[in-house]
């Protein structure tokens, strides 16, 4: 089943069969705002794992996404609040060196960042990438096919983030 990525309180969440559940929800007409979330969040439970502590959440969001599915509104573009940062590559060596190395220096540098660490080839490949470990920052290139020193690649990403702050 294909998986599709929202924004769930700031952080992108994979859900499973969200397609099909929204055309699911739309074919039922309902109408009301309330038992349509919580119709949406039943639906999504069914094959995602959903936290009882974000359940409110979880239904905002679907809710959201759902009226943009059925064209109620339009999507917001807005530039995201913090810098999308995606390591590509898979369980290796290197990459698990990278990954640790950039979450130190996110972390060091007390930087808010939307971190993913993707092994799956198949994204990687869309993503346009074809050596890895590669590192992205808003989807731009900034290493691809190497582990530099811990120096480089803090030097790396800052200078990657800082040219994202300035845009």
């Amino acid at each position: 089943m294909p998986v599709t990525k929202i924004e769930i309180n700031g952080s992108l969440v994979g859900i499973i069969g969200l397609d099909a559940c929204f055309e699911e929800v739309r074919s039922l007409g309902m109408a009301d705002g309330e038992s349509v979330k919580e119709l949406l969040l039943r639906k999504v439970k069914e094959e995602n794992y959903v936290p009882t502590s974000m359940e409110a959440s979880y239904k905002e969001a679907l809710f959201a996404e759902y009226r943009i599915f059925t064209g109620e509104i339009e999507r917001q573009s807005q530039a995201p609040a913090f810098a999308r940062i995606r390591l590509y590559g898979s369980s290796c060596f290197r990459c698990e060196r990278l990954d640790e190395m950039v979450k130190d220096v996110l972390s060091r540098a007390g930087i808010r960042a939307d971190y993913l660490h993707i092994g799956d080839i198949r994204e990687t490949a869309q993503a346009g990438i074809m050596t890895t470990p590669a590192l992205t920052v808003n989807g731009k290139i900034i290493l691809a096919g190497r582990v530099p020193s811990p120096d480089q690649l803090e030097k790396m990403l800052l200078a990657a983030l800082d040219a994202h702050e300035n845009t």
